[in-house]
């Protein structure tokens, strides 16, 4: 969701301005409405069909940016980063979801 909304995994709710709100309101209802349809797939559905038909599993092409710490996003090719926030465990893109806006 967070990737979905461009937004940066530690940012807080305080900082976020009217248009992230709106941002993040509608990738919650995307992702939502996605994944039911989809049997969980909360990837963009052209690019999880492409990589289905290249060979990737399901849990391979199944997010954008979960689970995926060090290899490239989708986007951008940019290293996914997974940083450890308490028990948490959080991935995301730096150049797609920059921790200032």
């Amino acid at each position: 969701i967070l990737f979905q909304a461009r937004l940066h995994p530690l940012r807080k709710a305080g900082s976020l301005t009217t248009p992230e709100w709106r941002r993040l309101a509608r990738a919650v209802l995307t992702l939502g409405e996605r994944a039911y349809r989809t049997g969980g797939i909360t990837n963009d559905e052209r690019r999880a069909r492409r990589l289905k038909k290249e060979g990737l599993r399901w849990g391979a092409y199944r997010h954008h940016v979960f689970t995926r710490g060090g290899r490239p996003c989708w986007t951008c090719k940019a290293p996914v980063r997974r940083e450890a926030w308490g028990q948490r465990k959080l991935f995301f893109c730096p150049e797609c979801q920059p921790a200032t806006p």
